[in-house]
């Protein structure tokens, strides 16, 4: 059934976008060193991208939209331009050009939109190298974006619905009603009063409700329209106002923006009536032809040149008009937000406000109509109108404070009958205790608003009197239907015990940061807060802003003494608290499940203290909000010169043998690395240490994730070559906590840094001739150079150091796998050609034997030896040594 224009999803999109994006003074705020400004703009940005780019989806279909509609439209007109309807034609070119702007705007928006994005995936890049002064640049641009989009949406309406007040009805009947008014003054005495006259015709008013989007948007009277499907507004029609909606719905819709349209007619004839509201060729349908028409919201009447002129509802409402007027015959009020229902009267001397009654007067006899309203209240005979009724003598005396005003409002129901209503006294017999002094005391007070005739459902009174506190005064309510009758034949009593304003204890606002999936057992920080005093507290009311799975309350608040706590929502006495003793509180959420709190968003919970006769004492206001954790538990680093001095971790593997080149992976604890203590260590199994292309699975070559982050690195031989640069990230998963994620794990990087994977045999180990060794072989003299005069050296572990005889444990070898067998060459280092020696090696050592086709050179020969030998993991190691090769 629900119609409306096709921009409207574009324009919600919009209004997402403009939601996430945070205010300066929110960046102001949060910022509290470099690291954690990045990630709160990082996240508000991508949070941001994500919603752009759906209004771009979005608005991409309205365009298309838009068109098509554009292209009927002008179908239409055409038609109707050959069959020469001059009202279709008038209604058609009205709509195209309503549809013309409306596809202008959209134009314009996405080539914005499209703007939007090219600027945000630049500034995601500046973001990554972003030092502190380019950070403030960057902040200050996300706000000349969010200035941006809000300029796009601007205060207008988005959105208009019918709200079906009645789970039974699928549509709206407007009813109008001729009225004939019976001689009446309601009421002689009063200010303001009304004369009825006999025989005058009058329309009554009825009225309707409708939610608005944005829900914050504020609609005025000459905004709203009804309109047929043609476009075509109903003229003879009044909005005589449009109020916020604030009685309780029947049926499930969303509460937020709504508001109350009550519309008359100008005038009723019935020839005219008809023709706009029937349709004659479909009278026989199941509508009984008549005219669907909808509520039309026009923002030209308030803003200038909006993106959106007009927004439409469905087409379900339908007019009729009736001669048959019945006055409502029950007077059924609030007061504030409490039914008369629940509120005392004097309907005998047992009642809450009669505190200690001993006299012998006669009770008043409180009156309800028998049948229909009247003007007058015929007591006895054959024409009695009235029976005794209205007993609330068992209900609470309301709580009125003093110097507020108490709104007085006809529920629903009863308002479409309505005209006027007022407030006096309760003269009618029951200020008796103590009589007179009681009646005496009540016209002693100042009061506001009483005794004055109010068109309309809704007045407000205020007792002013300091001296009327702690004292109880009895008011009674009338109201007078729009032929004149009665609404109730004496008005309806109700009592108050006067207080004084409670304390307002202020606002504290608190924030809670997740430390895992798990809920329970995590509170907020604590904020320092003081309580002043007060006294005869009884009872309490805790209440708050319903979590995103719509349970309340979202949240507990814990007041703490200095020895713990001293009072908390969740159960908590007031009666024996002092609060004068609190000096710090925290939240406390209720969910099980983080997903219940959305991302930075505020809930807030109002903590009412009451005393015995139900007034509120003090008033605490807290709100608690979730915010995201920008680093991991505390107790992690990285261990002193774990890192060299250009940030590379070389990670010295122990492999699984040193027997070379038998290992085929190296290990290394990762606790041996890293520091874990305290919070980190007790939650070190959400640490993953992430090593970027370091294994295999299958063909592939994929990253290598450590977890927990101290156990131990296992790295295949394959990578282990002391040079590759793998990057290394350290990070925490704190689990399925953001809302902003949709499902998936919220991981924050801790560290990240370069690691290579070694061997001892790397740029730290150096070979070198022992030094009785004569490093110097006379040209054409063979020799075997003994493997013992090699000597090994380790920079950084002396326990590695030994000759190539008998290397570390084994961890060299002369064969490799596969067959590899380790050589030897002596080359001249001019050529780097081997021209006078031949060279092998065995375990016997390394043997020169004169090259073939040589000749004696004619000076000594620089030279270099290499050996090349396997290490643990079967990859190659070359060993160069210098020897000069000496003329004959």
């Amino acid at each position: 059934m629900k119609k409306s224009y096709f921009f409207k999803f574009f324009v919600f999109a919009l209004v997402g976008a403009l939601a996430i994006l945070p205010s300066c003074k929110d960046y102001d705020d949060d910022i509290s060193g470099l690291e954690t400004s990045v990630s709160t703009v990082k996240s508000d940005l991508t949070a941001l991208q994500t919603t752009v780019s759906s209004a771009q989806s979005a608005a991409t279909a309205a365009q298309s939209t838009a068109t098509d509609a554009l292209a009927k439209a002008n179908e239409a007109l055409a038609a109707a331009q050959a069959a020469g309807d001059a009202e279709a034609i008038s209604a058609l070119e009205g709509q195209i050009a309503d549809f013309q702007v409306e596809l202008d705007a959209i134009n314009d928006q996405l080539e914005a939109l499209s703007g939007l994005e090219a600027r945000i995936d630049a500034l995601m890049e500046e973001l990554k190298l972003a030092n502190e002064a380019q950070l403030e640049a960057i902040i200050a641009d996300v706000a000349a974006m969010t200035a941006q989009v809000d300029s796009m949406i601007g205060n207008i309406v988005t959105d208009v619905e019918l709200i079906i007040t009645s789970n039974n009805d699928v549509a709206i009947d407007l009813t109008f009603a001729a009225v004939l008014e019976q001689d009446n003054v309601f009421e002689t005495g009063i200010a303001n009063a009304i004369t009825f006259k006999e025989g005058n015709q009058i329309q009554s008013p009825t009225s309707f409700v409708i939610r608005v989007s944005p829900t914050n948007a504020v609609i005025t009277p000459e905004m709203v329209t009804l309109q047929n499907s043609l476009g075509i507004a109903y003229e003879n029609l009044e909005i005589l106002s449009v109020k916020p909606y604030e009685q309780l719905l029947t049926r499930a819709t969303n509460g937020a923006g709504l508001w109350e349209v009550t519309v008359q007619l100008s005038e009723y004839n019935e020839d005219d009536f008809l023709a706009a509201t029937v349709n004659e060729d479909a009278i026989s349908g199941s509508n009984q032809g008549k005219i669907l028409f909808a509520v039309a919201v026009d923002n030209s009447q308030t803003e200038e040149n909006p993106l959106i002129r007009k927004v439409v509802s469905s087409y379900d409402i339908t007019l009729d008009w009736s001669d048959d007027f019945d006055g409502a015959n029950e007077l059924d009020f609030l007061v504030d937000e409490t039914s008369i229902d629940n509120i005392n009267n004097r309907f005998d001397f047992t009642s809450q406000s009669l505190l200690n009654y001993n006299g012998t007067a006669t009770p008043y006899a409180e009156l309800v109509w028998s049948d229909v309203a009247a003007t007058d209240a015929i007591t006895s005979g054959a024409n009695q109108n009235v029976t005794s009724g209205d007993d609330r003598t068992t209900q609470s005396v309301y709580p009125a404070v003093q110097g507020r005003p108490m709104k007085i409002s006809i529920v629903e129901g009863a308002v479409k009958t309505i005209r006027a209503i007022y407030v006096t006294l309760d003269k009618q017999a029951n200020a008796v205790e103590s009589a007179p002094s009681e009646w005496n005391a009540w016209q002693g007070y100042s009061y506001t608003g009483l005794n004055s005739v109010v068109e309309g459902t809704e007045t407000e009174i205020v007792i002013n009197n300091n001296s009327a506190i702690n004292d109880m005064i009895g008011f009674r309510v009338y109201a007078v239907n729009f032929d004149g009758t009665l609404v109730d034949p004496d008005g309806k009593a109700f009592y108050v015990s006067l207080g004084a304003e409670g304390a307002d204890w202020g606002t504290v606002n608190t924030v809670i940061t997740p430390e895992s999936e798990t809920v329970p057992g995590v509170i907020s920080e604590d904020v320092n807060k003081t309580l002043t005093a007060i006294t005869g507290a009884t009872t309490f009311e805790w209440t708050t802003d319903e979590d995103a799975d719509e349970n309340t309350p979202a949240f507990h608040v814990v007041l703490e003494d200095a020895d713990g706590e001293l009072f908390t929502t969740d159960g908590g006495v007031v009666s024996s608290v002092d609060f004068t003793e609190v000096t710090k509180l925290h939240t406390v959420p209720t969910a099980s499940s983080w997903l219940a709190y959305e991302d930075n968003k505020v809930y807030n919970g109002t903590l009412i203290v009451k005393n015995a006769t139900g007034h509120v004492i003090a008033t605490l206001k807290v709100s608690m909000k979730k915010v995201l954790p920008t680093g991991a538990p505390s107790g992690f680093s990285i261990k002193t010169s774990q890192l060299s001095a250009n940030g590379v971790y070389n990670a010295y593997l122990v492999p699984n043998t040193w027997t070379a080149p038998n290992a085929t992976q190296g290990t290394m604890p990762l606790g041996d690395v890293f520091t874990f203590t305290g919070d980190a260590l007790a939650s070190v199994a959400n640490f993953d240490v992430i090593f970027a292309d370091a294994a295999r699975s299958g063909d592939d070559i994929v990253d290598l994730t450590v977890n927990p982050g101290n156990s131990t690195l296992n790295v295949a031989k394959e990578f282990i070559n002391n040079t590759t640069q793998h990057e290394t990230s350290v990070v925490y998963n704190y689990g399925d906590i953001s809302t902003a994620q949709d499902g998936v794990d919220y991981v924050i990087e801790v560290e990240n840094f370069p690691t290579v994977f070694n061997n001892i045999y790397n740029d730290t180990y150096s070979w070198e001739w022992d030094e009785d060794f004569e490093t110097e072989i006379v040209y054409g003299s063979d020799a075997t150079i003994s493997l013992a005069e090699i000597l090994g050296t380790s920079e950084r572990d002396s326990n590695y150091d030994a000759p190539l005889s008998a290397p570390y444990l084994g961890s060299l070898s002369l064969t490799g796998l596969n067959g590899a067998v380790g050589g030897a060459k002596l080359y001249s280092n001019g050529t780097e050609l081997e021209e006078y020696f031949t060279a092998s090696v065995t375990a016997a050592g390394v043997v020169l034997t004169e090259a073939s086709g040589s000749s004696n050179p004619t000076a000594n020969v620089a030279s270099t030896l290499v050996i090349t030998v396997f290490d643990m993991y079967g990859h190659e190691v070359e060993i160069e040594l210098p020897i000069t090769v000496l003329k004959r």
